[in-house]
């Protein structure tokens, strides 16, 4: 009826609420209260419309704290060291799992500051219906080592040390941390033994290598026990037997082409008298089989029995019977009058002639009598005339060994027939390994490695070694084959790898074109992975070859010489006296002088010079030290050692990362004949 009100109630599903209400298309939601509204004084018809809708369900923020070394994931979230936010739906579950680091363990995990520690399940905590806002709190700790006691006790002539503590009969204890590894030492006194060793009352003496005992991953209490005890004298036979023109002695008795026993107390120190006859000697003296003639000092021998023991001894005529020219011979034949080669010091050179003149006839020689010569470590060169092979033993792999005929000559050896050889090779060594030519002679080839390893430097001096070599080198190849040649005749693009050579002039260091005989040149090999690209890098045995070469005497050599100053090649092994060597380090040589760079400096009274080098000599100088470029040279060292830039400057050549050509590098990443370079 005109004017009357009506009042409309709502009742709305579980889950759902009064979005809006509508009356003639008017909004008057803000007008209900308890779910009703009233429409006054109505005047006409009236439509009202309500729309209901699902609650929306309440929200929490969730945190998580995490520190220590540990990490804890909540949905998929790996959370360290942070606190991370998340936003959850009221009602819904939040499990978290705890991962610790090794070494580390969970310690606490707080719940809106209240510890909820004891609750974790299998490194998990879970709220199943969340109500509010949540804030956890985990903590991560170190594990503590668990410690252990080590109780030694020692007992008897002897010692036991452990973390340089000596125990003697007495208890001493210690702790040790669970996984620690223990290592004691015995040290029984002069006659006695370790008798036995008790860890955990278990007998472990079998287990004590080499005087110690050592117990891996300790993981309980321990109680060692070692007990020590007398020796019992072992006897055991020492068998002596000569033979030959002389006897043997031990004890004041006297053996002579026979053997005889001797029982001997273990420990015991024998010693065996030599006596030769007249004009006879000592050749072999052999223990058990092996050699120790070489260990015979004034005609007797010592040595401590600990095992039976055999000792023979051998007497022969005595080697130097003749001597003609500073040779000494041994009479092979009185009847026909031969000789063998016998031992004597011969210096650097031996000539040997087919027959000479001595005590009133004419001996010839027939070979080397056995290791005549292996002494001779200086022996460079020999001159063999003899008509029969020679057949001797040397140390020197460098000696050269000239015979009349290929009938004479060895295999494996350096070997000059009438003037010429097929094949030589010169060897590095620390020492015995002299090079002395005393007759000029050719070669097919010529070959000599040398291994270098040293960092060279950038503009700056440093990577240096010294070389002399007696032949004119034809090519120069890397330890992978690859062809190197002086970088004044390198040229870019070329499948050859540059190196630098300088030699001595009367201007100052010039770059050299090819190495020559007989004279000194200093020589770096670029070995910067700083500086260089890869490619350029030389590292390893390098070859030096010469074809179809003249070697030269020894003695034709070349100087180099400026100022006062005179550079030596040299083939034999060169006393420190008075003479500068380089600073090298490489197979042979150790650079022990901090003050300079490895190859910068040749230093005084420093080490001796070894064949194939070169040294410095400076007249009226005390200087210690020299450097290779004082100042007053013009090397242009600095602009070649930058391979990478002199190929961008030749070739122009270089693109940035993005493909455009660039005129002028500056440092960076850039992109050189499809490579990439790095510019510095």
């Amino acid at each position: 009826m005109e004017g009357s009100s009506a009042t409309l109630s709502t009742r709305t599903d579980d889950g759902h609420r009064v979005a809006s209400v509508w009356v003639n298309d008017i909004d008057v939601t803000s007008q209900m209260s308890n779910g009703k509204i009233t429409i006054t004084n109505i005047k006409e018809d009236t439509n009202v419309i309500v729309i209901f809708d699902v609650i929306p369900p309440a929200t929490y923020s969730l945190s998580v704290a995490v520190s220590g070394s540990g990490s804890v994931v909540y949905e998929g979230n790996d959370i360290r060291s942070t606190i991370s936010t998340f936003t959850i739906t009221e009602g819904t579950a939040i499990t978290l799992t705890f991962t610790a680091d090794e070494g580390n363990r969970l310690k606490s995990v707080k719940l809106n500051n209240m510890d909820v520690t004891a609750a974790v399940v299998n490194n998990q905590y879970t709220i199943n219906n969340v109500k509010a806002s949540t804030a956890f709190e985990v903590v991560f700790e170190e594990i503590p080592p668990i410690v252990y006691s080590l109780n030694i006790v020692a007992s008897g002539n002897g010692s036991i040390s452990y973390q340089d503590i000596v125990i003697r009969n007495q208890s001493r204890g210690f702790s040790i941390t669970e996984g620690n590894v223990i290592t004691l030492s015995f040290a029984p006194d002069n006659g006695y033994r370790v008798a036995l060793v008790k860890v955990n009352n278990l007998d472990v003496t079998e287990q004590v290598d080499d005087g110690r005992l050592t117990i891996d991953h300790i993981s309980s209490n321990l109680n060692v026990e070692v007990n020590f005890e007398a020796i019992p004298p072992t006897n055991y036979t020492l068998t002596i037997t000569a033979s030959g023109n002389g006897s043997a002695s031990y004890n004041g008795i006297s053996i002579r082409d026979k053997s005889s026993s001797f029982t001997v107390v273990d420990g015991t120190y024998a010693t065996i008298v030599f006596t030769p006859d007249n004009d006879f000697r000592v050749k072999r003296v052999k223990v058990d089989n092996g050699d120790v003639t070489l260990s015979v000092t004034n005609k007797q021998y010592v040595m401590k029995i600990t095992a039976d023991t055999e000792l023979s001894v051998e007497f022969v005529e005595d080697l130097v019977l003749l001597a003609d020219n500073g040779v000494n011979y041994k009479v092979v034949s009185y009847d026909l009058q031969t000789v063998c080669v016998a031992m004597g010091d011969y210096g650097r050179m031996l000539t040997v002639p087919a027959m000479f003149t001595a005590k009133g006839k004419t001996w010839t020689v027939v070979g080397v009598d056995e290791d005549a010569l292996t002494d001779n470590t200086e022996l460079a060169a020999i001159i063999w005339k003899a008509d029969v092979a020679f057949n001797g033993r040397v140390s020197n792999p460098n000696l050269l060994l000239y015979v009349k005929g290929t009938e004479f000559a060895p295999k494996d050896m350096n070997v000059v027939v009438n003037g010429h050889a097929s094949s030589i090779t010169l060897t590095d060594a620390a020492s015995s390994n002299d090079f002395y030519c005393p007759q000029t002679f050719t070669a097919s080839r010529v070959t000599y490695e040398h291994y270098y390893s040293m960092t060279s430097g950038y503009k700056n001096c440093q990577g240096w070694e010294t070389i002399a070599l007696p032949y004119d080198v034809s090519a120069v190849t890397g330890q992978t084959g690859t062809a190197l040649v002086p970088y004044t005749t390198w040229a870019v693009g070329s499948s050859s790898r540059p190196f630098w050579l300088y030699e001595l002039t009367t201007e100052g260091w010039k770059a050299a074109t090819t190495i020559q005989a007989n004279t000194p040149y200093i020589i770096s090999m670029p070995n910067n992975k700083e500086y260089y690209d890869a490619d350029y890098n030389i590292t390893g045995k390098v070859v030096f070859t010469g074809t179809n070469v003249e070697m030269k005497a020894s003695d034709e050599l070349t100087v180099g010489m400026y100022g006062q100053k005179c550079l030596m090649p040299n083939f034999q092994q060169k006393a420190i006296a008075d003479i500068y060597a380089l600073n090298v380090s490489n197979e042979y040589v150790e650079n022990s002088d901090v003050n300079h760079l490895p190859g910068s400096t040749f230093l005084r009274n420093s080490r001796p010079v070894h064949p194939f080098e070169a040294y410095l000599t400076v007249e009226g100088s005390a200087a210690r030290a020299i450097p290779i470029f004082d100042g007053n040279e013009d090397t242009g060292i600095g602009d070649a050692l930058r391979i990478n830039k002199g190929e961008v400057t030749k070739n122009n050549n270089v693109f940035n990362l993005n493909g455009q050509r660039v005129q002028t590098p500056g440092r960076g990443l850039y992109i050189v004949n499809g490579k990439k370079v790095v510019m510095k």
